[in-house]
């Protein structure tokens, strides 16, 4: 949400401007998935909003499509899915200092609390061992805002 001034005598609150996009979302706990609307998120001083560019498909995405017993158990309602995507930065928040608006990145969709070890190979450490562990929403969307130690920048 983008917050525009107040013309002189209104109050602030009653005037932003709402960015509405499609995304893929589970929102019901149920069977399926939707194309519904969501709001563009507003970042943190952590994070980058980010412009989809291309987004895939993966396991993760076909158990919460079918809602087994896995996604009942790890997912929580609603959400978008996907969290293997490439997109370009749009903004950054003031604490982001290694990304720039332009610079194209793929996005970490599980992200760890930075306290624990990880495995040799892995980005992510396991659910068992990161109970401060969350997931963001997902890159079947336009837009998505994400913390920024979670992206990497791609190859030019």
């Amino acid at each position: 949400m983008t917050r525009l001034p107040a013309p002189p005598g209104r109050r602030a609150a009653f005037w932003a401007i709402v960015v509405i996009v499609k995304a893929l979302v589970k929102s019901r706990p149920e069977p399926g998935l939707w194309l519904d609307e969501i709001e563009t998120p507003t970042i943190g001083i952590n994070d980058v909003l980010i412009r989809v560019l291309r987004t895939g498909i993966c396991g993760t995405d076909v158990h919460i499509y079918k809602w087994d017993e896995w996604a009942q158990a790890t997912i929580q309602v609603p959400m978008a899915i996907g969290h293997e995507f490439v997109g370009r930065i749009v903004e950054v928040g003031s604490n982001v200092a290694d990304f720039f608006p332009g610079d194209t990145v793929s996005g970490e969709g599980h992200v760890v609390c930075g306290t624990l070890p990880q495995l040799p190979g892995r980005t992510a450490a396991p659910v068992r061992q990161s109970a401060r562990r969350r997931r963001e929403s997902g890159g079947c969307v336009r837009r998505i805002h994400r913390a920024a130690d979670g992206q990497h920048l791609a190859p030019s």
